[in-house]
């Protein structure tokens, strides 16, 4: 039997152990370019610069962000479909955004001005969301039906990983070290990643094929649209990611702020932060392994997936009932073991609910962009709640009823995995 066929799948089992290993060191790598960034550089950065405006200015430069990532990630993920070289679709850029973003992130934190600081920023995360796309296509481009289960299970876990290095790189080392370490991280996590998957040259014939499916007319970029599940499943994902990224994005505040940085180890939020991350991980893993077995029972996927949805907003009630250290550990444990359990699944559904293979990179990448879209959204949403209604309690009490919202609507897929 080949061990690849003609859009490059892996049916070779070393083969596939072998790209599982590279995909979760890039994805481990790309996550934590991201939460370095977002969780402790950013927030550090703006209070440095102007923390009288702190939470208004973060969700003003987040949302941009998020809101430019949200339009590179499919952007990304198109251009792949389309692209023609002697090293596939989907390598070129991955190393080439690598690069790009690698130089962004490095000079970050010598940004002088608030202005200055959000260019940046924005411009990290076009690239992040351009390497996103590619990088998101090779799950079903590579990675056999059968087997995406476990491959979600495996995948998920960069998550996890990404954010305790991601938090400890930037709470623990001085700025600039964080920043050229996450650097340095993400380029030889997606140079390895590169080499090790050995994509297959793209051919004429698949671009043309490509081209003539998804790219005729403007509309046609948002086909996917067109089936029930893929909309219920980018509904369900987003609701959940605006409740995780609303106490997310804001959790360095809500430690200073809101439990108080007097309450806290050693009185420091970066560091605070880092803990809560680590607790974050532990917790993720410590459910990982019974969830991957649960998702690859047949007909588990979708109600494991919706139930961890619910799970994540349950817990969302703890920091309201116990506004304590204690009480954000206990949260942190159980966001992290639910959340683990989500994603354990989250890639399988999302590429089992795709309706064209040949547009697999741009319409995976649109499924994506339900977190970019989220993250968008949660940041004026979570600046408004804390400033303007009833601060930290009534975050997590909005968060807890979108993530439930969220659960339903993916119970609600109607295709069988």
């Amino acid at each position: 039997m080949s061990s690849k066929t003609m859009l490059g799948e892996t049916t070779n089992q070393v083969g596939l152990l072998r790209l599982l290993i590279l995909f979760l060191l890039a994805n481990t790598a790309m996550i934590a370019a991201y939460q370095s960034v977002h969780l402790i550089m950013l927030p550090a950065r703006i209070d440095t610069l102007t923390s009288s405006g702190k939470v208004e200015t973060l969700a003003l430069i987040t949302t941009l962000a998020e809101l430019v990532g949200a339009v590179a990630m499919p952007l990304g993920g198109a251009l792949s479909d389309r692209t023609r070289s002697r090293f596939g679709r989907r390598t070129p850029w991955i190393c080439g955004m690598s690069l790009l973003s690698a130089g962004v992130l490095s000079v970050l934190n010598w940004t002088p001005t608030v202005s200055a600081l959000a260019l940046l920023t924005v411009s990290l995360w076009m690239t992040l969301g351009m390497y996103q796309g590619a990088f998101n296509a090779v799950l079903p481009d590579r990675i056999p039906v059968r087997r995406r289960a476990l491959a979600s299970s495996l995948i998920g876990l960069g998550i996890p990983l990404g954010v305790l290095v991601g938090v400890n790189l930037g709470g623990r080392l001085d700025p600039q070290g964080s920043a050229i370490a996450a650097s340095a991280l993400f380029v030889i996590c997606s140079a390895l990643l590169s080499m090790g998957m050995r994509e297959s040259p793209s051919t004429l014939d698949i671009g043309a094929a490509v081209e003539a499916d998804a790219n005729h007319n403007f509309t046609s970029f948002f086909s996917a649209f067109r089936s029930p599940d893929f909309v219920l499943a980018f509904g369900g994902r987003g609701l959940l990611f605006i409740a995780f990224f609303a106490v997310n994005g804001y959790l360095y505040y809500t430690v200073q702020d809101y439990i108080g940085v007097s309450q806290v180890p050693h009185h420091d939020a970066g560091a605070a932060v880092a803990t809560l991350g680590t607790v974050f991980v532990v917790g993720w893993i410590t459910l990982a392994g019974p969830a991957s077995w649960l998702i690859s029972r047949p007909h588990a996927l979708k109600r494991v997936v919706a139930l961890s949805a619910v799970g994540v907003g349950v817990t969302m009630v703890i920091p309201i009932i116990f506004p304590t250290w204690n009480g954000m550990l206990i949260y942190i444990a159980l966001s992290g073991a639910f959340v683990g359990v989500f994603f354990s699944g989250d890639f399988a559904l999302m590429s089992l609910v795709l309706p064209n293979s040949r547009t697999a990179g741009r319409d995976f990448a649109m499924l994506a962009v339900a977190s970019s879209i989220s993250q968008v959204i949660s940041s004026p949403i979570a600046a408004t709640l804390i400033k303007g209604t009833g601060g930290y309690v009534v975050l997590y009490s909005f968060s807890s009823v979108c993530a439930v919202a969220g659960a339903f609507l993916i119970s609600r897929i109607k295709k069988s995995f």
